[in-house]
């Protein structure tokens, strides 16, 4: 009775061992594969990063702003004055996560931010936003190391000018051949860096452009279903108001067809084959039906996906990339999910081992 009682308790031991060690194993390995993401700054940046090496300076007709980690500036929630033209002038940095920095500048405009890490800083360029600068931005970041890492942010050097004085805008209406307003088409202006895409009520309003000026709008773009408008190139004169009321330019779009090269091609040869193959005794009214409801039923799919060709009508050009925090990437170490993984395999070999020699005795 002792014996079996005593095998029977050795014999749970070893299963309860056996889980354990297997549940440690899938877990370890899980862990392994599956990368970890931090979170996504997708609304930024605007503009892309450009690596530039050394320390670099701001040019010649900007204020420089900088923010230093050796003098414990370089924190969330720190904020400068500067004087812009006469003009005093405020800059505010925030953290997010993975050394990601926002701005936000008050009674001035951001020209170049240089975040400098390692042996050199990315580069950000609003020269090309309306107005030649930028009032906001997130998810800016320093650049990696020799190592491929994200480099520890040392400085960070903002260059402001003046806040411009042009308040000008330049409305977009689309809309239908029954005027209603139509969203999703894409403009470009000439000059201007981006794309600019109709809303709920078909405009695209820019503002900030200088007074008595013209610009080159393109439609890039039609919305789904639509073909784009002819001409897709217009000369348009801003309104100095800037007050985006009234349209400045009307774009207008018809609704997309088959091509008659389509429908030619299709419908020759999928009937002549069709009523050869099929039996003398078959009535005409029947292959006569067949090839219009076909060309019919083909017409409506086939414009949708013409229009809808290109995925995202809008995307954010320098869109910031999800960083590397796989496991073993800086801040995620790999070594307790290896130890756990040997320790699982050796309990197993374990256990196999100790079972072949009970069955043995």
């Amino acid at each position: 009775m002792t014996a079996t009682s005593s095998t029977h308790r050795r014999g749970a031991i070893r299963v309860a061992l056996s889980l354990l060690a297997t549940t440690g194993l899938m877990a370890s390995l899980v862990l392994m594969a599956a990368p970890v993401l931090a979170d996504h700054e997708v609304s930024g940046p605007a503009v892309a990063a450009v690596f530039v090496d050394g320390n670099p300076t701001c040019p010649e007709g900007t204020v420089e702003v900088k923010f230093d980690d050796d003098k414990g500036e370089v924190a969330s929630g720190s904020d400068k004055n500067a004087t812009v033209d006469g003009v005093s002038a405020n800059i505010e940095i925030t953290w997010t996560n993975n050394y990601k920095l926002n701005f936000d500048a008050d009674r001035a405009q951001v020209a170049h931010v240089f975040v400098k890490g390692g042996n050199g800083a990315n580069h950000y360029d609003y020269t090309g936003q309306v107005g030649g600068g930028s009032y906001h931005d997130d998810g800016l970041l320093s650049p990696n190391n020799d190592g491929g890492n994200q480099a520890r942010i040392s400085h960070v050097t903002f260059c402001l000018i003046p806040e411009s004085d042009d308040d000008a805008s330049l409305n977009i209406l689309k809309r239908d051949t029954d005027r209603n307003p139509l969203a999703g088409a894409v403009f470009t202006v000439e000059g201007l860096d981006g794309t600019f895409t109709t809303g709920a009520d078909g405009k695209a309003c820019i503002q900030g452009l200088p007074d008595n000026t013209k610009w080159m709008v393109t439609e890039i773009q039609a919305p789904p279903g639509y073909v784009i408008a002819d001409p897709a190139t217009r000369e348009v004169r801003v309104d100095n108001d800037g007050d985006c009321d009234s349209p400045d330019v009307v774009y207008v779009n018809e609704e997309a067809s088959e091509s008659p090269s389509e429908s030619a091609s299709e419908s020759p040869s999928e009937s002549p084959s069709e009523s050869a193959s099929e039996s003398p005794s078959e009535s005409p009214s029947e292959s006569a039906s067949e090839s219009p409801s076909e060309s019919v039923s083909e017409s409506p799919s086939s414009s949708p996906s013409e229009g809808e060709l290109g995925g995202n009508p809008t995307p954010k050009p320098g869109g910031g990339s999800i960083p590397d925090t796989a496991l073993g990437s800086e801040g995620v170490p790999a070594w307790p999910f290896a130890l756990l993984t040997l320790l699982s395999l050796g309990g197993l070999v374990y256990l196999r081992l100790s079972t072949e020699t009970e069955q043995t005795r």
